[in-house]
């Protein structure tokens, strides 16, 4: 049963159900009529393709799909709450929370993506990686906390032990820098290392953050590092929309996991990716894999713990509360 909100009320029956259709108006007084979902392109849009392809409609009403380059976009949209569902990484879904944005986590899509690669063949565990030059992204982000986390846990001091390098601020200028040899080690995510490993065969994978993450918690805990979330006032007022919705992803993600080769393809469609071969190769390293939120709050709450304490700010200053995950 959806409900769209503002502007008129209409009742009707389909299929034996009773489906309440509210339009509601933007703020330029334009009715909206279609639920609109925002992606990421990578991973995240990957996990999507057969949605995008053949889920288009839900009780009538059109599903619009935008792919975005990043987070940052995805997140001045919903400061708008313009989107009705959106793909995001669940840190800033939960900074965002904290800041009063309503917006509930969903579901988790996109597990641990993060390597450590390059082209230095002398690193054979973490203690190797003494007194050697780590690119990474940006400073505070994902990749860098994650990192850090890791290299304490195992008996490193990421400030001391080793010299941590930003020169390179976005994932496609690390993965240039990597591929023109101009950073022998790296931290970054598929498809990109994919991508890296296509135009220079000497770059290895030198550890998996997912199976470190593992193997530090002792558990079969993945790394929910993305996640699908929608909007608070949608949700209450469609509960039974949203479950049908990460029902759907769910089936459709695992068929994209199931059928690299037909994805890949779909890449290229989606303007994803422009390398097939790149996108059969990078699929299974994308970690997908749909899972609900009420399947999956402690793998969460353990991997926000990470993030704050760290640094509290990161998750906009305290752990969410419960109305932060919805339920069914």
């Amino acid at each position: 049963m959806i409900r769209l909100e503002k502007t008129f009320r209409l009742s009707l029956r389909y299929a034996g159900f009773l489906f309440i259709l509210l339009a509601f108006s933007c703020k330029n007084s334009e009715e909206k009529n279609s639920i609109d979902i925002l992606t990421l392109r990578g991973p995240s849009a990957i996990s999507m393709l057969y949605l995008m392809e053949g889920f288009k409609e839900m009780d009538d009403i059109p599903l619009h799909y935008e792919i975005l380059n990043e987070p940052l976009q995805i997140r001045a949209r919903m400061l708008r709450e313009e989107p009705e569902l959106a793909i995001m990484p669940t840190n800033m879904a939960a900074n965002l929370y904290n800041k009063g944005v309503s917006y509930q986590l969903a579901a988790i899509s996109v597990w641990g993506t993060l390597s450590v690669f390059g082209n230095d063949t002398s690193i054979k565990n973490w203690k190797d990686l003494k007194g050697k030059r780590i690119h990474l992204m940006a400073k505070g982000m994902t990749p860098d906390i994650l990192f850090r986390y890791l290299a304490e846990k195992n008996n490193l001091d990421p400030d001391k032990d080793m010299i941590l390098d930003y020169s390179f601020p976005s994932h496609s200028d690390l993965a240039n820098a990597v591929i023109a040899g101009l950073a022998d080690i790296a931290v970054l995510s598929e498809p990109l290392i994919s991508m890296v490993k296509k135009e220079n065969r000497k770059i290895n994978t030198i550890f998996n953050l997912e199976q470190e993450w593992k193997e530090v918690l002792n558990k079969e805990f993945s790394i929910p590092q993305t996640s699908l979330v929608v909007k608070e006032s949608f949700a209450r007022d469609n509960p039974e929309a949203v479950i049908q919705f990460i029902e759907e992803y769910r089936n459709n993600c695992s068929r994209v996991v199931a059928n690299p080769a037909d994805a890949a393809r779909l890449t290229v469609k989606y303007d994803i990716l422009p390398d097939i071969e790149v996108a059969e190769q990078a699929i299974p390293g994308c970690n997908l894999k749909v899972m609900p939120s009420w399947e999956v709050k402690g793998m969460v709450k353990a991997y926000l713990d990470v993030f704050y304490n760290f640094d509290p700010e990161s998750i906009g200053g305290q752990l969410p509360d419960e109305t932060f995950y919805f339920k069914k």
